[in-house]
C-alpha cells in the first residue's frame, strides 16, 4: 500500500562543529555535516560509537557541549520541534495507550480535525501492517509491532525532518521491505532523512554513508553505489 506521502518543503539539517564531552571524556569531537532534501545520510558506527548521540542532538533532544545545529539557515529553537520526528532506539511508547492513540498522538498536537486525524492513524497504521492491531494496547504487542508503531506514529506526522535510530534492528525481512520502502517514498516528496543503522539493506540504499571513529564523524570506506 502506498502512504500517499505530503510533498515536503525543502529544508536542510546540518551541524556546524558540535562536540560532546563528559566528565573526563570527549565522545563527540567537531562534528559537522549537511543533511539535504531527498538524500539518505546513514550512520553505521560501532555500538557506543556515539551515532545514537548524533541523531539526539540532531533532534534537540540533547544539547551539545558546543557547536550548532541549524533546520535551514536558523539554528534550532522553540520552534524547530514541529520540523522533526525521531524514532529513538528504545522507541518508548505509552503502554497504556492502544496502537491507535499513540500514532495519533502526534496529530492531535498539530490540531488535525477528527476526521482527518483518524484517516491518517488509519492509513499509517495499514501501511505498517498494524490495522489488525489498531486497539491493542502497546503493552501487548511484540518487540517488532511496537518498533513498527513507533515508525508509523513518526511517519504519520508528515515533517519535512525525519530522525531514525536503529528503525528496523527488530524487524523481519517482509516488515524490514516495507519499512525501507516508506522511507524512500518520503525521501522522494523532500523529506531529510538521517539514519543510525547496522541494517545492511537500509546501508545499501543510502545515499551517504558515515562511520564514527575517535568521536569523529567520517565517510565510511569503500562502499557499493546505492541500489
Amino acid at each position: 500500500m502506498t502512504s500517499r506521502a505530503v510533498a515536503m518543503p525543502a529544508l536542510t539539517v546540518s551541524a556546524d562543529r558540535v562536540t560532546y564531552t563528559e566528565p573526563g571524556r570527549l565522545i563527540l569531537a567537531d562534528v559537522t555535516l549537511v543533511a539535504a532534501p531527498r538524500q539518505l545520510f546513514t550512520i553505521d558506527a560501532p555500538s557506543g560509537a556515539g551515532s545514537s548521540l548524533v541523531l539526539s542532538i540532531l533532534a534537540g533532544l540533547t544539547l551539545p557541549s558546543s557547536g550548532v545545529v541549524r533546520y535551514g539557515h536558523a539554528p534550532i529553537d522553540h520552534g524547530w520541534r514541529s520540523l522533526r520526528a525521531v524514532v529513538e532506539q528504545d522507541h518508548p511508547l505509552a503502554a497504556e495507550l492502544t496502537a491507535a492513540e499513540t500514532v495519533s498522538l502526534p496529530l492531535r498536537a498539530a490540531g488535525l480535525r477528527r476526521k482527518h486525524l483518524m484517516m491518517r492513524t488509519g492509513r499509517w497504521l495499514e501501511a505498517l501492517g498494524l490495522a489488525a492491531a489498531s486497539e491493542q494496547l502497546v503493552s501487548e504487542l511484540s518487540g517488532g509491532q511496537q518498533q513498527r508503531i513507533a515508525i508509523a506514529r513518526a511517519l504519520a506526522a508528515e515533517t519535512p525532518v525525519l530522525l531514525l535510530d536503529d528503525p528496523t534492528a527488530e524487524l523481519d525481512a517482509g516488515n524490514r521491505a516495507t519499512v525501507i520502502s516508506l522511507i524512500r517514498e518520503r525521501l522522494a516528496s523532500g523529506a531529510v532523512v538521517v539514519a543510525a543503522t547496522h541494517d545492511p539493506e537500509l546501508v545499501a540504499v543510502s545515499d551517504r554513508l558515515f562511520t564514527i571513529a575517535d568521536g569523529q564523524l567520517r565517510v565510511a570506506p569503500d562502499r557499493d553505489p546505492p541500489l
